[in-house]
């Protein structure tokens, strides 16, 4: 016969469990959505020019689908749902997975044809560890989203010529 305490324990689990498949299943609905579509966001990332704007628009998507994707992007992790949930760790990951692969999808179909074809040249041919999404955002940061000579020179064009007329 099994002591209450842990009888307790079990069904505590279990319950864990079973929110947590919920959970994994609403997600995978949530984000599977806007990462299929291709017009969600209505420009598509050309480069330096236009990254600011993009991920505006990006991450509104990732937002308005889901709030636990959009921490995800923000932070890496989901820890409001550890918290609020107390699920597994496999339950966690298993969420985390969801939420990469939908990452890199929506990523991919709302780039232009020139940085689609870098991604996956450059990008995805290397061997990296950790979470592919996560890293393939942090690499268009770091290529399109610095700021640079090159991307304000239209802005200073535009300046020093309205302040040259009359």
């Amino acid at each position: 016969m099994s002591h209450p305490d842990q009888q307790s324990n079990n069904t505590h689990l279990f319950q864990s469990q079973e929110i947590g498949a919920v959970l994994v299943s609403n997600l995978r609905k949530q984000v599977m959505s806007p990462a299929n579509a291709t017009d969600l966001i209505p420009i598509e990332l050309l480069g330096v020019q236009n990254y600011d704007m993009w991920y505006h628009y990006f991450m509104q998507v990732v937002g308005e689908a889901s709030h636990i994707w959009s921490e995800y992007v923000e932070t890496g992790d989901i820890q409001s749902v550890r918290i609020e949930y107390g699920l597994p760790d496999i339950q966690i990951k298993s969420m985390k997975i969801i939420l990469d692969t939908n990452l890199v999808s929506l990523i991919k179909k709302n780039v232009s044809k020139d940085i689609e074809k870098k991604i996956r040249n450059s990008f995805l041919m290397t061997k990296r560890s950790g979470p592919t999404g996560l890293l393939l955002l942090e690499y268009l940061k770091k290529k399109y989203g610095r700021k640079c000579v090159k991307s304000t020179m239209p802005i200073f064009s535009e300046v020093n010529s309205a302040s040259s007329q009359p």
